[in-house]
This record gives structure tokens, sequence and C-alpha cells, in this order.
């Protein structure tokens, strides 16, 4: 952290691009640069030798759309609720498209956001927005429109000779059997590109790109890449069974659970490729060091770590989430990275509401808003907030800042059980204990309740 939240700021005042790009289930240790042994990510390690790499960042909830609101509000889900693929997004939260065309942008959506529109702002009883998940956060243009039935990709298969396909799902689960330029990731980075040669003007743009999500089945010559029998083998399933199990649905894992992970990596070596393309479409355009590049995910990937795969459950794969930030305005940071614990949420803090909204914030400690590279720039520290502890207070919700500890403490989810323990006035997690609290200096062990400026739960904090 100290090395790279000493980099000289120099910024210009000039407007820039955005790219806000999220690669959906794309877990945290999958980068060549990060140290995976197996891996292959040259264009993600090429844009963090230009910029910043968060080591320890985190998504704040699971599946894609609790863990898009977060990112895409600034908010913990505690406060937007979004608690399932379908819950509603408070129409009444700011997001960062309105943040976007505030500063004078016209934020574009590649791809899909996942958000269910508020049921208070629809056109009646018989809006088709209604009947899916997959909605628009308020203040985007939709330039190209990839939900789950991918019909723009799978009519433009059409047009190639490829037939037709009687759901999304078949066409991507196919994609080994056509080449890789053909491929979901392709489609959208070909649009992407075409749409960068219209832009005269400072712009932003969010590229959502579907892969590594399932299904497991990567495009073309990506599905051949990783040999199964190379790849190395997930985390065994404990032994103790964690009380939670029973209120949770995670997937269990397949047999043929190598085969899955060779697939997983061919598909984020897959659209590591298409992002290189994007990069040298940007460069050759003049736009590369006009342009910040935010790169993330919406939440992990078990692949198989004890015995189950997809995002459900509690483990850190789930959570933990790759981050790579880069300003060309600051060039002192490039190539640094950011050992602290980091957020989504960090990415867009938003301190209230567009419009009046029954979550109250109390007081806080001042926080910069994002970009995370804005942060960085300016010497501040990214991990300043975790989960907050949350008291009543009249009718709404006062959440207060979560205090501060002076060194890193890791708190991951294992099997067998975990014990909550207050220290430092943190809740920490610690393995083979149910989720009790026991006070520091104290032997006996009691219920947690929330208590202000608390963090209820932390998986690490500084």
């Amino acid at each position: 952290m100290a090395r790279a939240t000493s980099c000289a700021s120099e910024h210009v005042q000039d407007p820039v691009n955005v790219l806000l790009i999220t690669l959906d289930q794309f877990r945290g240790d999958c980068l060549s640069v990060a140290g995976h042994p197996v891996v292959r990510t040259p264009q993600l390690d090429r844009l963090a030798a230009g910029g910043v790499r968060l080591t320890h960042h985190y998504s704040q909830a699971a599946p894609c759309a609790p863990g898009r609101a977060c990112l895409y509000t600034g908010t913990y889900q505690l406060n937007n609720r979004v608690v399932a693929n379908g819950t509603p997004l408070d129409h009444r939260f700011d997001n960062v498209a309105r943040v976007a065309r505030r500063a004078g942008y016209r934020p574009v959506l590649f791809g899909y956001a996942d958000q269910s529109i508020d049921p208070r702002h629809t056109n009646g009883p018989d809006d088709p927005r209604l009947s899916n998940y997959q909605g628009v956060p308020p203040g985007f243009d939709v330039e190209l429109e990839l939900l789950d039935e991918q019909v723009a990709w799978r009519a433009w298969l059409e047009t190639l000779g490829y037939g037709t396909f009687p759901h999304g799902d078949a066409a991507l689960a196919s994609e080994p059997d056509r080449p890789d330029h053909h491929g979901v990731s392709a489609f959208l980075t070909d649009r992407l590109i075409e749409w960068l040669d219209r832009q005269d003007s400072p712009w932003f743009a969010h590229a959502s790109y579907w892969r590594p999500h399932p299904p497991y089945a990567a495009a073309g010559r990506w599905a051949r890449a990783y040999d199964p029998a190379g790849v190395p083998a997930p985390v065994p399933p404990g032994t103790g069974g964690h009380p939670s199990f029973g209120h949770v649905e995670p997937e269990a894992a397949p047999p043929d659970v190598a085969g899955l992970r060779s697939q997983y990596f061919g598909m984020i070596s897959d659209v590591d490729h298409q992002l290189g393309r994007l990069w040298d479409a940007l460069a050759e355009r003049g736009m590369w060091d006009d342009t910040v590049i935010i790169v993330t995910s919406d939440h992990g990937e078990l692949l198989g770590d004890h015995g189950l795969v997809g995002k459900g459950g509690f483990f850190e794969e789930s959570y933990r989430v790759l981050g790579i930030v880069r300003d060309p305005r600051s060039p002192a940071c490039h190539g640094t990275t950011v050992e602290a614990f980091t957020e989504n949420v960090d990415i867009l803090r938003c301190h209230r509401p567009a419009h009046p909204c029954p979550v109250r914030r109390a007081p806080a400690h001042p926080v910069p808003r994002g970009p995370v590279a804005a942060m960085v720039a300016r010497r501040r520290p990214l991990g300043v907030r975790l989960a907050m502890g949350a008291r009543r207070s009249g009718t709404g919700v006062a959440v207060g800042p979560a205090p501060r500890t002076p060194a890193p403490r890791r708190a991951a989810f294992r099997d067998g059980g975990v014990r909550a323990v207050r220290q430092r006035r943190l809740a920490l997690l610690r393995p083979g204990r149910r989720p009790d609290v026991a006070d520091a200096g104290h032997r006996s062990h009691r219920r947690a309740e929330p208590r202000p400026g608390h963090v209820d739960l932390a998986i690490r904090a500084r």
C-alpha cells in the first residue's frame, strides 16, 4: 500500500474517457501476474503493468444482481437490499451512470447489468421489464444488449451460417465448436471497437462481458488451451461441516472437475485475448493515454474448491475477484500493487442517494469518491471501510463508519465452522467454532449483537 499511495499526483484537468469492464464470475487468483501456476492472462498483465493491481479485492455479494448492485451504487447489501437475482433496486439510489451524467458524459452499456427495475417506475403491471431480472440501472444508454438469451449474438451467428439456437445457453455451450473470433466475447469486443470509431468527444462505456461465466465451454482454440490433466486440483472439502450449510444452496462439483477447470481457464484466456484487441484499438485511435480503465468482477467462482462450483455459499473463492485500475494521468503509480483490503464499493462511493431514501447515514469520516485510481493518485487509502455496523434509528437505519485497526486482519471462510471474535472493535472469523462472539479478555461466549460503529462481519480489515 505504501508504494502505491506514494505515487505523485500528476493529474491534468482535461476530461478523460472512462472504461468500466466487468468479467462475470472471474475469481481473483486466476491471473498469471498474480502467480497462478497455469492460467495465462498476458493482456490483463499488460494492463496491470501500466496501472495498479488490487491484490486483495473483493465483491460484496453473490450472485450477479447483488454483487452488481453494490458495484454500481457504491453501497453495501444491507443498504441497497438487493439480496438475489430479481430483487428490485430502489430507483432512488445514486449509481455510476448517474454520476457520469452529472459529469457531462453519456454512459453507454455493452452487455448487461442484471438489475431488476423498481416496480414503482414501470409502465404498469404488464411492463415487460417486470418479467426478467436483467434490467439496466437508471442513467445508462444501452448500445449492445446481451442478456441470458444472447439475442444479438445468436442472430449474428445465424447470418454466418451456424443455424438457429433454441436458447442462449445452447449457443454458449457450443462455443468450442466455433472459432474464437465468432465467440460471445469477440462479438462484444467487435461492437465496442466499432463504437469507438464514432466517438469524437470524451466518453464513458461499461463493457459487461459474460465470460468466464458458465456454461463451462470456452470458444474455439481456447477450449483446448489447457489440458485437464495439467490443471491444479481443487481444494478438497473439509470434514467438519459448517452449520450454515443447511441455509445455503451451493452447487456440488461434477465428477469431471478437471475438465470444468480447464474450460474455465480457457474462457479466461479467451476474454483476456479480446481485451488485448481492445487495448490495441484504443492505442491505434490515440485513446490509450486518455482513458481510465477499471477491470473487476461481480463475484468469483468456487471451481471445485470445497467440492462446489458456482458462487453460492460463503467461501472466499466466491467473493475475492480481480481488480486492476489504470489512470494514464498518474504514471508514477503504474506497475504498482495495493496489498490492502479493497472492495467493489470503493469504485463508486455514494454518500447519499440521488433522491430521498429510507436509508439514513450517521455522520461519517470523509471518504473520497471513486474511481479507485483517483484515490491512489491523491494518496488516499483504498480500504477505508468495510461492511458497516448498523443500529436502529427511528424508522430508518443509521450507518456509521467502521473503525480501523493498525494492521491487516484476514478472516476467510473455511470448512469446519467459524468463530467470530470481537478484537480491536472488529468482529473477526476464526476457524473451528460457531459464529458466537467473545470479547477480548473474556472466556465466555455470547451471541453477537449489533452495536453502533462496529463491523458485524469482516473478511479482511485494515
